[in-house]
């Protein structure tokens, strides 16, 4: 069996069978992280969204290639932008400030999903045994959960920089 497993991660399973670690999984972790998965990929899909948004309420053409370009064009047209309220300008700056953090390079959001779509995703304790694994899943929920509440602090951010948009500055 462990012949089918790409030869880089065979070392790590055989020492995994040579513990005994494989006779401990936790059935519970392992149906909590298909439900972290789902989240976490849905948390990012939405930042996208709303940076894409965000462009076309302001006139921005969401022809970027990444949503750091997108980042970027909001962040460039905030200093352009008049006949706003200030208080529009103040929260567009605050939602561009909360995403470029959430979605940094070394952000816990963006390596999680990353690896869950373009390499081998990160482990739980008590899942399945991987060199990286560090939390548990019930760690991880605390994870998603924080990014969760700069997700809606963030759509809060940009939905009053909305609403700010076109009153009056003397309002």
């Amino acid at each position: 069996m462990i012949e089918k497993i790409p030869s880089e991660f065979q070392a790590e399973i055989q020492a995994a069978l040579d513990t005994g670690l494989l006779n401990q999984i936790a059935v519970d972790q392992l149906h909590g992280r298909i439900f972290l998965e789902y989240c976490v990929i849905m948390m990012r899909a939405q930042w996208d969204k709303l940076v894409s948004l965000s462009c076309l309420v302001f006139g921005l053409k969401q022809n970027w290639a990444s949503i750091f370009d997108g980042l970027k064009a909001l962040d460039s047209k905030i200093s352009k932008l008049e006949g706003v309220h200030p208080a529009c300008k103040a929260y567009l700056k605050i939602f561009l400030e909360i995403a470029g953090q959430r979605l940094a390079e070394g952000s816990w959001l963006r390596i999680f999903r990353d690896s869950l779509l373009h390499g081998v995703g990160q482990h739980s304790l008590g899942v399945v045994p991987h060199k990286s694994s560090s939390m548990t899943t019930s760690d991880l929920w605390d994870k998603v959960q924080e990014e969760h509440n700069w997700l809606r602090e963030g759509m809060m951010a940009m939905l009053i920089a909305f609403a700010v948009k076109s009153v009056p500055e003397n309002n």
